[in-house]
């Protein structure tokens, strides 16, 4: 079931206006595409392509997204994917096959490694960063640096330039992915898979997402799971648990995990159906 106003994967990845010069692999759409497909054919619920949680616990929609080579649903509710997925089983083994989304470049120079990198969220985000933050880490430690989204403007670049100095600023269009293999110490945004990825790393510390924005953030369930002291072996399990709704294209039984997800999640919201009247906004 998809919802009336939706947005879907390949509209998204076709509008340049919205990935400017961004290039998807393929491989990685193909994947993700069908995976949009057989959600609107089975979704219970009306479900839609990368939207902020906006919603009560009592959700009454879904949303996916892309999540470093692997396929994400979740529900319109921050609180409800949050408690929803610390049920999941803490105790499953096994590998992670992560992979880059975005066709970036690699630095063109061997850098050495046990960097602290900062990895900043687009422009269209800087209003939900917590600038004091990175001044803090900036001021204490001569040797980060900044490491800006690939959606970033040339007018934010010029202003973390002069406000940092430019020779901390890396450029937008390297590869994330290279140099958080650099970073012994990772400072990023719960808009950030990189946040999930430094958290199974061991690597993360600290969220750069103003606290009261966190919330409607994309890894919100994964930066309440690291308050609750989840190890990253623990957040790794939440992850390969069958009900998750996180699917990766390595796993054949990826429909029958999707379907799963459908199920289990739909019946935990039953728990938080409200016995009150009230609608959340006056009109």
């Amino acid at each position: 079931m998809f919802a009336i106003n939706r947005t879907t994967i390949r509209e998204t990845y076709e509008n340049d206006d919205r990935i400017h010069n961004l290039k998807v692999t393929q491989e990685h759409l193909d994947f993700i595409t069908e995976a949009e497909k057989f959600c609107e054919e089975n979704s219970p619920l009306p479900i839609t392509f990368d939207v902020a949680t906006c919603q009560n616990i009592y959700f009454s929609e879904y949303t996916y997204s892309d999540f470093s080579g692997a396929f994400w649903i979740k529900s319109l509710s921050g609180e409800y994917n949050s408690r929803y997925m610390m049920t999941l089983s803490k105790e499953i083994e096994g590998e992670i096959s992560f992979s880059e989304k975005y066709k970036l470049a690699d630095h063109p120079h061997e850098e050495a490694g046990d960097r602290t990198i900062l990895f900043l969220a687009g422009t269209n985000l800087y209003d939900q960063m917590s600038w004091e933050i990175v001044d803090r880490v900036l001021y204490s430690n001569e040797a980060a640096l900044i490491k800006p989204h690939p959606l970033t403007q040339e007018d934010s670049l010029k202003k973390l330039g002069h406000r940092y100095g430019w020779h901390r600023v890396l450029g937008p269009m390297d590869s994330g992915y290279y140099w958080f293999n650099k970073a012994s110490e990772v400072f990023t945004t719960a808009n950030s898979e990189l946040m999930v990825r430094s958290m199974l790393a061991g690597t993360y510390r600290d969220c750069l997402t103003q606290i009261e924005q966190i919330s409607r953030c994309s890894y919100f369930p994964f930066f309440t799971m690291n308050l609750a002291g989840y190890s990253g072996d623990e957040m790794k399990s939440v992850i390969l648990d069958p009900a998750s709704g996180i699917v990766f294209p390595s796993q054949d039984d990826w429909k029958d995990r999707i379907k799963l997800y459908f199920e289990r999640s739909r019946e935990f919201r039953g728990n938080f159906k409200p016995h009150t009247p009230v609608f959340p906004r006056k009109m």
